[in-house]
């Protein structure tokens, strides 16, 4: 994009493009399945790609479908990842990036490595010196850096020539900032070195003249000569300690509007842009593609509707980690059933899913919903509300006692009690459905030792029957 105008004023107006725009929904449930082989999830859409390293180190990229034709949610398979962390970009209605993250304990990452934020047309810069005409952008970042790389038409970054220096820059602004208010803006900047005057650096840019770029630390630089790429990183906290830029920046949700800009200086021409490219936003939220597992899921509201012959179960699903579930199935007379979503808003809030409807009696005795959430399975015992009324369910021959019981359950099958069982197991779950304890039972009477259980509500199950307990 050619502007061969001064500096500032292009910062200034690109910044209003950057801004007005929620990105909140966007993030607020980036989840994974498991891996290896598994899903990557996000409420957006628009055109999506996920990028993450595969098993063999490989920058991977898989575009986003959408997700069981449900709205505003997109799906992407993905191949095996050693690397833990994924990215993602989204094009329309504009750019928005979330980088990889990468670990401080591990070496700078590769430019290779990447995300491509932005790519800009060959020969639109002004004054014909292929060097700056910028081709495409990249970025990455860790919890103390930011990397970002800038490809030129060139093989080379050369400073200076005669009196005449030249500068690659990655600027950063305030993504929702009024051109209007002349915003302050920072800058990685590459270009000559003179002492006392201006020097490769990490630079907040208040005007136009050179007076007005005040260093604010380090930066570091790589040129990958054979690709023509620049890499250039600044510390994060040379940035946060600025208080024009914590004024913005939230820790929270860190969104930072950027912009690659390459400029020719002259004692007679001043400081003159060359080439621009459009702008985007950054998210820099590390997003894991092995998701964290730290809160049990909650599932809630069980309802179920019985017509024709045809059963149809519903739960709330939620989890506080954001981990959505998979292979999620409901199991009934030994047959496997698929359940799907019926509102995603995302995990942090309540979902509904619903079964298919699949054939059962109307005196139905009692489903499983089983499930995944990070690698840990789940199960979820749903009742029939009624199967314990005369006219629809059996005669009960499975009994418990005491109830409440401060440790020992006895239970009984009432005729059966004295026959063999052969291997059979009575399985005990808490009221979130989670299996807590397994027996053998051998014989259709018996004694649980239930004292190491916390006190509260639980289900026993064995075979189509189930009674609730108190645990005192």
């Amino acid at each position: 994009m050619k502007h061969p105008i001064i500096l500032i004023l292009i910062l200034l107006c690109t910044i209003g493009m950057l801004g007005a725009q929620d990105w909140t929904k966007f993030y607020s449930s980036l989840t994974s399945g498991p891996t290896p082989a598994g899903h990557l999830l996000t409420n957006n859409n628009g055109e999506l790609i996920f990028y993450y390293i595969n098993s063999e180190g490989i920058p991977t990229q898989t575009p986003a479908d959408p997700y069981l034709g449900i709205d505003g949610w997109s799906i992407a398979p993905m191949d095996h990842s050693t690397h833990g962390y994924v990215g993602l970009k989204r094009s329309n209605p504009s750019i928005m990036v979330n980088p990889i993250y990468f670990d401080d304990t591990t070496i700078a990452p590769s430019h290779s490595k990447f995300i491509p934020v932005e790519s800009d047309p060959q020969a639109d810069h002004a004054f014909n010196l292929n060097h700056l005409d910028i081709l495409g952008t990249k970025v990455a970042f860790s919890d103390t850096k930011l990397y970002y790389s800038i490809k030129n038409n060139a093989t080379s970054f050369p400073t200076g020539s005669g009196i005449t220096f030249y500068s690659y820059m990655a600027v950063l602004a305030d993504p929702n900032a009024d051109p209007g208010q002349n915003p302050t803006v920072f800058g990685l900047m590459y270009t000559v070195d003179v002492p006392g005057v201006i020097s490769p650096g990490l630079y907040k840019i208040t005007g136009t003249g050179v007076s007005d770029l005040v260093r604010i630390g380090d930066i570091e630089s790589s040129i990958d000569s054979a690709n023509g790429v620049l890499t250039l990183s600044c510390n994060l906290a040379d940035l946060t300690a600025v208080p024009e830029f914590n004024s913005w920046f939230d820790p929270d949700y860190p969104l930072i509007g950027s912009q690659a800009i390459t400029s020719r200086i002259s004692l007679t021409g001043g400081n003159q842009t060359s080439d621009t490219t459009s702008g985007a936003n950054i998210l820099l939220l590390p997003k894991r593609l092995n998701p964290v597992n730290e809160s049990v899921p909650v599932i809630s509201n069980p309802q179920s509707a019985w017509e024709g012959g045809m059963l149809t179960l519903r739960i709330t699903y939620q989890d506080a980690d954001l981990n959505p579930p998979s292979d999620i199935f409901v199991h009934y007379a030994g047959n496997a059933y698929f359940v799907y979503p019926l509102n995603l808003q995302g995990f942090e809030q309540p979902v509904e899913f619903i079964s298919q409807p699949f054939p059962a009696p109307q005196n139905w005795d009692y489903a499983n919903f089983i499930y995944s959430v990070s690698g840990e399975t789940y199960e979820y015992s749903f009742q029939n509300p009624v199967s314990n009324a005369d006219e629809l369910a059996p005669a009960a021959r499975l009994k418990i006692y005491p109830n409440p019981t401060a440790g020992m359950l006895s239970y009984s099958f009432g005729d059966d009690a004295a026959k063999p069982m052969g291997s059979q197991t009575i399985r005990i779950y808490n009221l979130r459905g989670q299996l807590v304890s397994e027996y053998p039972a051998q014989r259709a009477d018996g004694n649980l030792d239930l004292s190491a259980l916390p006190a509260g509500i639980y289900y026993l199950f064995h075979g189509s029957e189930s009674r609730r307990f108190l645990k005192l």
